[in-house]
């Protein structure tokens, strides 16, 4: 509903306290259940609904001002790719397989509203934005620390295969140790950020930070190692200097040193016949370059003896739904927001680079997710990008009082 279309000035004022409540407390409670509710929510399901509540319920009423939309699209070269990339994908819906269109272009949906909500309605300053994201890092270690108690005390079903999964919502290794080091690559990048952490926090975070990568080693997936040092590096290369060079080869001997430990266990499945994979993905590709085949399009793939319903890579899973438009829209879209994150020197830019460097060493190696609904992929991938629009159209000293007037204006 349009402000224009209210007959008084009451009726205007009590829409925008409505847009200021949403905006200054149902958002930021909504991102905090999100960076949390993996490690306190007893069931998936029970997740996704808390994500839905929370997260998306409150931009899906935001999204009654076109105005608001308009601004967004004109204030962000970065959203405008997004928007481009999905509108792509949902447009592949047309000549997609039948009986899965409706299920996509809800699952697509759902992603644009998660991202324009943090992106454009998050009304709150960084300082209280990093908090957040602290608790959510607090979160993680207490789940990685509580996984690890359940399994000294015999409790077997924290595993799988002999991989470490977690407990309650998750349910796969490799996605739970892709979802920890999202949690640990925020911490890595707090701490190359101006914030100095001393005494009690300091110790806090050391112990936090080991027991992170101890659950994602534990995971047996190495995907997130990938993601973890590509960051790590990225990073540490902007930050420059002799102590970030310190840091980094500090870093690099840890891991190195684990992995040499774990290295029979790490090595055991080689390639996972990857290279073979992308080769027979890439010629399906070839068969419909421009238009491909239709988001949600079934793909089986055959080598080896083994069968395979997964490109085992982002890049192609999108070339194989949405065809070269979608693939160049989303390559665009990262590289415009890694361009102007690491030019922008504030801590959420910093954030947010090392975690959209993460989640893009991670799915150079997973192509599953997308689209989906809420699930630890939206933690990989969305939180990021949403995080990186956020911190490209808000100054680090944003008013609280901005957030009150936009939304009586709206």
């Amino acid at each position: 509903m349009e402000s224009s279309t209210l007959t008084g000035p009451g009726e205007k004022r009590a829409l925008g306290n409505a847009y200021y409540f949403i905006q200054r407390y149902w958002m930021p409670l909504g991102l905090l259940v999100f960076l949390t509710v993996p490690f306190w929510a007893p069931a998936r399901n029970a997740m996704k609904t808390n994500i839905y509540i929370f997260s998306l319920l409150p931009t899906l009423l935001l999204l009654t001002s076109a105005s608001a939309m308009k601004s967004a699209l004109q204030a962000s070269s970065a959203f405008r790719w997004l928007a481009l990339f999905l509108f792509t994908l949902m447009i592949s819906t047309l000549w997609a397989p039948s009986g899965e269109e409706q299920a996509s272009l809800q699952q697509l949906f759902y992603t644009f509203i998660f991202i324009y909500g943090i992106g454009f309605h998050l009304r709150i300053d960084e300082p209280m934005l990093v908090k957040l994201l602290g608790v959510g890092i607090f979160a993680a270690t207490c789940g990685s620390a509580i996984t690890f108690m359940l399994l000294l005390n015999g409790h077997a079903e924290v595993t799988l295969d002999e991989r470490l999964v977690g407990y309650g919502a998750l349910f796969n290794p490799l996605l739970s140790g892709n979802l920890y080091g999202v949690f640990l690559v925020a911490l890595i990048a707090l701490a190359v950020t101006p914030i100095r952490m001393r005494g009690v926090y300091l110790i806090g975070a050391v112990i936090g930070g080991l027991l992170i990568l101890a659950f994602v080693i534990g995971s047996g997936s190495r995907s997130p190692l990938v993601g973890l040092i590509a960051a790590t590096t990225l990073l540490l290369c902007r930050k420059g200097g002799l102590k970030a060079l310190k840091i980094w080869i500090a870093f690099m001997l840890i891991i190195s040193l684990i992995v040499a430990a774990l290295w029979q266990v790490l090595a055991e499945r080689g390639l996972s016949l990857r290279p073979d994979i992308w080769r027979i993905v890439i010629e399906l590709c070839l068969e419909h370059p421009w238009l491909g085949r239709g988001v949600n399009a079934p793909i089986t793939i055959s080598t080896a003896g083994f069968t395979w319903s997964n490109t085992h890579n982002l890049l192609l899973t999108i070339w194989y739904f949405g065809g070269i438009p979608a693939l160049f829209s989303w390559v665009a879209l990262n590289a415009s927001l890694v361009y102007q994150l690491w030019r922008r020197r504030t801590v959420v830019s910093t954030i947010a680079l090392g975690l959209l460097i993460y989640g893009i060493g991670t799915t150079f190696f997973e192509g599953s997710g997308l689209p989906s609904r809420p699930t630890e992929f939206w933690y990989q991938i969305w939180l990021p990008v949403g995080l990186g629009i956020w911190a490209l159209t808000h100054t680090p000293d944003m008013k609280k009082g901005r957030a009150h007037s936009e939304a009586n204006s709206v």
